[in-house]
């Protein structure tokens, strides 16, 4: 019996835990925020204790976080991958991203170039850059 698993989704919020980006955003903007709230609420917990958070496992769903101040970016996802793999797909897209605002390209596919066009937009709203 072979099982289906749902696409990985990705969030982008601020240090402040402003949401930034989300991806697939077919959730509700409430739902979303409320999830960013509390994911700012636990890299803020382990900040504290000057430690990082780096994944929670919580019903089958890997949760990884990747600190890249004054971002954060997280993942979810039920594939059953170790941490670093999860992580090493966030560190992927933070590379794209920055390739995005350094050369203002989008060098490639088409589904890269929808994602890091959104999220430079939401970024730039954001940070004001």
């Amino acid at each position: 019996m072979s099982r289906t698993y749902t696409p990985r989704r990705y969030y982008v919020l601020t240090h402040a835990g402003k949401p930034v980006f989300s991806q697939p955003d077919d959730t509700s903007s409430d739902t979303i925020t409320n999830l960013m709230g509390v994911a700012q609420a636990l890299i803020s917990i382990f900040a504290e204790d000057d430690d990082k958070l780096r994944s929670i496992i919580r019903n089958g769903q890997r949760i990884a976080f990747v600190l890249k101040a004054p971002l954060y970016l997280f993942c979810v996802s039920d594939w059953g991958e170790p941490e670093h793999v999860v992580c090493s797909f966030i560190k992927r897209r933070w590379e794209l991203m920055i390739v995005t605002f350094t050369f203002g390209v989008y060098p490639f596919t088409d589904y890269f170039s929808r994602f890091f066009g959104a999220i430079a937009e939401s970024i730039s709203e954001t940070v004001k850059l």
